[in-house]
């Protein structure tokens, strides 16, 4: 009978056991051929300072070992993966150009005693802890909407520091200011401001045109991922938007309702595009008729003006306009903390009141949206969120915890509030880690901190994302790798579980991604040096290994499943390609010399293959100008990173010779 308790392999990545059968190796060593076994003595707490000091010498010792094992693995599963040596030639650099969240989610940070002793290594050698803070200037518009995440040393890449380091690196200049990624568009500064005439303003497109857009919403699956629209409620909006079409005075709430109607006919041509949609430019013109209209009433706290304001959030962000759709964030968090929707109130049946309390669950979905937003707004910008565990009742809804049971999209509907809860745009539980991941790794006071705290908070928060993970039904857990060629998921699923499915897996490798990069923060004492102390060194590369291996399969997996991108809009996944490709852009400059970045570089190269394969008859032309300058991007980091490899190889070439010469 196995021991109640962690195998060695898991205990020594400090990461949750799960063993489905007792004589079945657990489910980590499983994905990647290790023994499972039960060796290790069982260690006794000690409040010795000294003995805690030994424990942390051989846990480094330990993930030293561990990660010897896996390069094993994974080197032959990426040669195995590999179609040709040659598929990404290295080239000359001249020829390239009722419950709480919380039983739902990982429990909360408890505060962390800092005096903990740990290797003298990983201290700073100064009296003064040495770190380094987000440098105000950068070098355009990817450092902004892509900085925050990456580093070397403590030193921010896409700053003008970090762009003297890839020159050293490289021998190149990087030429990043010229992409406008995530809606960086030129011209684009803040919401248009657009005189329309009273008539026009107030004029509504036809009401059987506005019916068919609707009606075309509650059709499709994109209500269960986005429900911004109740179906009952939206009619009383309807003949109150269109009620007295002649009248030439207008009462607030009106106004609301039509800002309403209009501003769901640009998001439902835009992401469901039903038959006889408005064109692009005819849209533009219902977003900021809306957008006019909301101003009117100077953004009125409303359930109308809530379900607008998303809409239009949702729009922009389609369109590229990122900026556009963060300024319509925060209106939307103030507008549903007005309305109460970040509190929970118990649900009653009282049949007098029925339609009051459908407005206010109404509203409480609205505040899960906004919520799941706040956190993928926060951790992609590195903006503060605004809705936040201290000020929100996280109570989650009834009947959330079983929301991966899995049921097909002919037994769906969406009579019931809780029936949309199970899908939303995200996880409420991994928006509970997101925050988390802002406030300790990329807040301002996180830039204050030294390498130990550092370490420990990526540990925790590792620790977090193991949970969720474990917490999600079998048959849609994120897996910890993915076999080069097998499924993902069984093909039975409809195209609603299957995006649903594919969202968590990205997710999974995004956030692993996002806390282990972190790591790269630290080292900051140790700049100017070749390398990092031996203790640091094998932390460091602990978490590295990690982010780069979900960087890897990121990658992979959009590559293998492009059809599903075809399935939904691309705009809603295009952030996660972006991501893994710096990561490893990020490997290849610290590694050049590394056997095991060329695979790297020939995941880069195909990554542009991934946007290239997706069928431009189906996107519209903001949605290819946005492939083209993500495609742009990455081969500008595929170029890079074939500089970095043939300097650091005609570096060691010359030393070589150098060395040849003294002898």
């Amino acid at each position: 009978m196995r021991p109640k308790r962690a195998c060695d392999v898991c205990y020594k990545r400090k990461i949750q056991c799960v063993i489905g059968n007792a004589d079945e190796p657990c489910e980590w060593c499983s994905h990647h051929d290790l023994v499972c076994t039960f060796d290790r003595e069982t260690q006794k707490k000690s409040n010795n300072v000294q003995a805690i000091a030994s424990d942390v010498q051989e846990l480094l010792r330990r993930v030293t070992d561990l990660e010897n094992s896996l390069s094993q693995v994974h080197s032959q599963r990426e040669l195995s993966s590999q179609a040709s040596p040659s598929s990404a030639p290295l080239t000359t650099p001249e020829a390239t150009q009722g419950t709480s969240v919380s039983s739902v989610r990982p429990s909360s940070i408890r505060a962390q005693n800092t005096s903990q002793t740990v290797p003298s290594s990983i201290i700073s050698p100064s009296t003064t802890s040495i770190t380094f803070k987000p440098e105000p200037t950068d070098i355009g518009d990817v450092a902004r909407h892509l900085g925050q995440n990456w580093f070397h040393k403590g030193i921010p890449i896409l700053s003008l520091r970090g762009r003297d380091w890839i020159r050293l690196k490289t021998g190149k200049d990087p030429h990043f200011e010229q992409f406008h990624l995530f809606g960086s568009k030129r011209g684009s500064h803040s919401l248009p401001l657009t005189n329309f005439p009273h008539d026009e303003l107030h004029k509504l497109p036809d009401w059987h045109y506005a019916q068919k857009c609707i009606d075309a919403f509650f059709e499709s699956s994109f209500r269960f991922f986005y429900p911004v629209l109740d179906r009952f409620l939206v009619q009383e909006t309807f003949e109150l938007a269109y009620r007295d079409p002649d009248e030439l005075s207008f009462t607030r709430s009106k106004v609301s309702a039509k800002a309403c109607i209009l501003a769901a006919l640009p998001m439902i041509s835009r992401t469901i595009r039903p038959e006889g949609a408005a064109c692009p430019l005819k849209s533009g013109v219902y977003a900021n008729q809306a957008q006019s209209l909301l101003g009117l009433v100077s953004w009125e706290a409303s359930l109308e003006g809530l379900q607008a304001t998303l809409m239009l959030q949702i729009y922009r962000a389609s369109i590229g306009e990122w900026e556009d759709a963060s300024t319509l964030h925060s209106v939307a968090c103030h507008m549903v903390c007005s309305l109460g929707g970040h509190l929970y109130r118990q649900t009653t049946c009282e049949p007098h009141n029925l339609s009051s309390e459908r407005r206010h669950q109404h509203t409480r979905v609205l505040f899960w949206m906004s919520y799941i937003f706040d956190k993928e707004i926060s951790l992609r910008s590195g903006q503060p969120p605004l809705l936040t565990e201290d000020y929100c009742d996280l109570t989650a809804p009834e009947g959330y915890s079983s929301r991966y049971e899995c049921r097909s999209l002919a037994d769906q509907d969406d009579s019931s509030f809780n029936r949309l809860m199970s899908y939303l745009p995200g996880d409420l539980g991994l928006g509970h880690i997101k925050e988390k991941a802002c406030r300790l790794l990329y807040s301002p006071k996180s830039f204050t901190i030294d390498d130990t705290q550092i370490l420990r908070h990526i540990r925790h928060l590792d620790i977090d994302l193991e949970s969720w993970r474990s917490s999600i039904h079998v048959k849609y857990r994120p897996k910890l790798s993915i076999t080069p060629g097998g499924p993902l998921f069984d093909f039975e699923r409809d195209s609603l579980q299957r995006v649903r499915c594919l969202h968590l897996q990205l997710e999974y490798h995004y956030l692993l991604t996002t806390i282990h990069t972190a790591v790269r923060r630290c080292g900051a004492a140790y700049a100017e040096a070749p390398n990092l102390p031996d203790d640091l060194h094998s932390v460091f590369h602990s978490s590295s290994d990690l982010s780069l291996e979900a960087s890897r399969l990121t990658l992979t997996l959009l590559k293998s499943h492009i059809n599903i991108l075809t399935e939904e809009a691309f705009w809603r996944v295009a952030f996660y390609p972006t991501v893994a490709a710096m990561s490893l852009f990020m490997n290849i400059l610290i590694h050049p010399i590394d056997p095991r970045v060329q695979v790297d570089l020939s995941i880069l190269t195909s990554t542009i293959s991934i946007f290239q394969s997706v069928s431009v008859q189906s996107l519209t032309s903001d949605e290819i100008d946005y492939i083209q300058e993500m495609s742009g991007f990455i081969t500008e980091l595929v170029r890079l990173g074939n500089c970095a490899i043939w300097q650091a190889r005609r570096e060691e070439t010359q030393a070589a010779r150098h060395i040849d010469l003294d002898e």
